[in-house]
């Protein structure tokens, strides 16, 4: 089981866990989303005026993050169709209260064996 709460996963690009794994636990031609992710704006502390990028700047998945400037401040905003909820934004995030809302996937698709 993936616990990306415990110990996120860095999405290796082979994808190794895959076949690791129980036959037919992780598929290949399944969707790679473990979770839905989210930025909680009053926690994270770009939105409240202080520096800080870690989320973004480790986030393995290309295009999953990015920082943007709303209202003349700037921080990051997590692009949903594309991340995979693997929770390295929320081992990485500094604030005192976790920014980084990570609700697991409840249900996945079944593809039969």
């Amino acid at each position: 089981m993936i616990d990306a709460l415990r110990s996120p996963c860095v999405m290796c690009s082979e994808l190794p866990c895959i076949d690791a794994c129980e036959p037919g636990v992780l598929r290949h031609e399944l969707p790679v989303t473990m979770a839905h992710a989210s930025i909680d704006r009053e926690a994270c502390l770009p939105w409240q005026g202080h520096a800080c990028t870690l989320c973004v700047d480790h986030c393995p998945v290309e295009g999953a993050m990015s920082m943007v400037e709303e209202d003349g401040r700037t921080g990051p905003v997590i692009e949903p169709g594309t991340c995979t909820g693997c929770g390295v934004c929320v081992s990485v995030c500094p604030a005192p209260r976790n920014a980084v809302r990570h609700r697991p996937v409840e249900e996945r698709p079944f593809a039969a064996l």
